[in-house]
């Protein structure tokens, strides 16, 4: 009798293992049948293209969109404790969660493991160069303005540690450094201001408004050395340490429990500007300074502290600098910010003209 039981018990753990192996799969593989009908076209013409054009069908119009998906994160997360998306998300210490490497390699990159080539830090020198030279043709100000990974600044709640090589930043900040090219890395300045409070959420990917406040004093500061703008202070702000907020992170991992956070806002701030807009224009005269931001999300909580500074602001999401847009705007500072992490992107910059 218990040599039955010890076999079926054995049988029955060989059953689980087998099922936690194929769970994932097979949720794929019920949803294309139950599921919404997305149909899915491999173009075999452009075989490089197969494996972007199936990661990217699977992420966007199939992954955390099924009920069977759902659950099985749920029993991942509360039932076996478990990080159910370790490529996406990393569940780090203290509460902290992190980007995989499913978006742009960031964590390999913390530590220096997603290197630029020698061509490729060649191409984005030149292709800063050739808008720079444009620019400066036109007494334009122009300004690279790079806000650090998450990863790179509280690298301590990573859940382990590899050896640190150069990352993609250092490696392009130091071949851009002959050049006339301003090029504001916050890394330094964020990490240097830990102490006074938390600069990222916990639960996203992004800074929070305290974060990126200590970012625009950074860049005030070069700012000021080329045009007569004030720059605000803390004081200026109300303070407020019970802001809540649902995380990028946590919500990929279909958790939905809100974080506590500071938040620094206008005094009599309603809180009701929509700052993710692709196209976002302001005005309130307080000087002739025009400034036309090219950015991405890490923007959005920046966007205040450069409305109280110059008389005239357009942010547009997007790093397309063309001739005309310039033409016709005529601003005197353009800003091109863009987040650590997506780097890569000033491989594809073109020149305006």
């Amino acid at each position: 009798m218990n040599d039955k039981i010890t076999y079926r018990f054995s049988q029955i753990l060989t059953i689980a293992f087998i099922v936690v192996l194929i769970v994932p799969g097979f949720i794929f593989i019920v949803q294309d049948f139950f599921g919404e009908q997305n149909i899915f076209e491999i173009r075999l013409t452009q075989p490089k293209k197969i494996k972007h054009d199936i990661r990217n069908y699977y992420s966007e119009k199939f992954l955390f969109n099924s009920p069977f998906v759902n659950q099985y994160l749920k029993f991942k997360t509360d039932v076996l404790q478990e990080n159910p998306i370790p490529f996406n998300v990393i569940k780090g210490l203290n509460g902290w969660y992190f980007l995989g490497n499913n978006y742009y390699n960031t964590l390999n990159d913390a530590f220096g493991n997603d290197s630029f080539s020698t061509n490729e830090l060649t191409t984005i020198k030149n292709n800063l160069l050739s808008i720079n030279s444009y620019l400066k043709s036109k007494h334009i100000a122009f300004y690279v303005v790079v806000v650090p990974n998450k990863n790179s600044i509280y690298k301590e709640h990573l859940p382990y540690k590899l050896k640190q090589k150069s990352t993609k930043l250092i490696t392009l900040q130091h071949q851009l450094g002959n050049t006339d090219i301003s090029f504001i890395n916050l890394t330094e300045h964020l990490k240097s201001a830990k102490s006074q409070q938390q600069l990222y959420y916990k639960t996203d990917s992004h800074w929070n408004t305290f974060g990126a406040f200590i970012g625009y004093e950074k860049m005030m500061d070069h700012f000021q050395n080329k045009f007569s703008v004030e720059a605000n202070i803390i004081s200026d702000y109300n303070i407020e340490t019970d802001f809540e907020i649902y995380g990028d992170l946590t919500r990929l991992l279909k958790i939905n429990i809100p974080e506590n956070s500071i938040y620094v806002k206008k005094i009599n701030d309603n809180l009701s500007e929509d700052y993710t807009k692709p196209i976002l224009r302001y005005s309130n005269g307080i000087n002739d300074i025009k400034l036309l931001m090219f950015r991405d999300s890490f923007a959005n909580n920046l966007i205040p502290f450069l409305n109280d500074t110059f008389g005239e602001t357009l942010y547009l999401k997007d790093y397309t600098i063309n001739e005309n847009l310039i033409e016709k705007e005529k601003p005197n500072i353009i800003i091109l910010q863009i987040a650590e992490r997506k780097l890569r992107t000033l491989l594809n910059l073109k020149s305006p003209i």
